[in-house]
């Protein structure tokens, strides 16, 4: 029998089936990382609470197709500016950006664990303000009482990396989109050694990127010698030891943002 695709054989062979394929084939995704296991873990953690940050997160972090939450509480009776890119907080008010999922799920979840009272913001700062009407028809006979919830859809953030490797004689010839691809990942995903004693942080919003922390994905490739990474929102940047995100900001980082140049050691 001819091998069908991505490898697939016949297992018990009958008289005329010659061939075999799926042609309704998906990729699948890969085991759960170690850190993606604990930040579902800590979200779980604060899902039945009401009323506070952690709780909102939780429950919009568990709305389908939701990627990335950041949600912050001014619980002072002062407005304020919070965040890498200074975004703007009124007073009593809880600020919430999200990537992912549909308005009206978001909205929805956003609703389910506010305190009566709590204010929204009204800027969008460098992303894009939401403003989803939410009616309520489970508890009141017409006419509904509705309320708006407002969240923010993050700028995204190209992450450019230089890394330096030693350009040494054990240095394999693929060493260039093997990097990439291992810096990309860890980016994207996260990065934990098999023991979990090392770990590098995905890309976040609201977050702080640590170019030393991504040595160790690149170290595990073996035979590459990784001598110093820079980060940066420019391509190829040269200097760069960390990079903070505002709350409206989403880092993004694909295999071509990489860039990979053996140096002399």
């Amino acid at each position: 029998p001819v091998v069908g695709v991505n490898g697939l054989t016949i297992y018990q062979q009958v008289p005329g089936w010659e061939t075999v394929a799926n042609a309704a084939s998906a990729s699948g995704t890969d085991i759960e990382s170690r850190q993606s296991f604990e930040e579902r873990r800590a979200a779980s953690v604060n899902i039945g609470g009401v009323g506070t940050a952690e709780s909102v997160r939780a429950a919009v972090a568990n709305v389908a197709g939701v990627t990335d939450v950041y949600v912050y509480n001014n619980g002072t009776s002062t407005p304020i500016t919070y965040g890498a890119t200074s975004y703007p907080v009124p007073a009593h008010s809880i600020a919430i950006t999200v990537s992912g999922g549909s308005d009206a799920a978001v909205a929805t979840a956003i609703h389910s664990k506010l305190d009566a009272g709590c204010g929204l913001p009204n800027a969008s700062g460098l992303g894009t303000l939401v403003d989803y009407t939410i009616t309520d028809s489970v508890n009141y006979a017409p006419p509904y009482p509705q309320y708006v919830i407002r969240f923010v859809r993050p700028a995204v953030v190209q992450i450019y990396v230089r890394v330096e490797v030693a350009d040494l004689t054990s240095l394999p010839s693929t060493y260039v989109p093997d990097v990439q691809a291992a810096v990309a990942s860890a980016l994207t995903g996260g990065y934990t050694t098999e023991d979990g004693s090392i770990t590098a942080a995905r890309a976040r919003i609201g977050g702080q990127l640590v170019a030393a922390e991504y040595f160790a994905p690149v170290q595990a490739l073996g035979n590459v010698t990784p001598v110093a990474i820079y980060v940066g929102t420019a391509p190829n940047p040269t200097t760069g030891a960390a990079l903070t995100l505002g709350i409206d900001q989403q880092p993004v980082c694909t295999a071509l943002n990489v860039n990979v140049v053996a140096v002399s050691v």
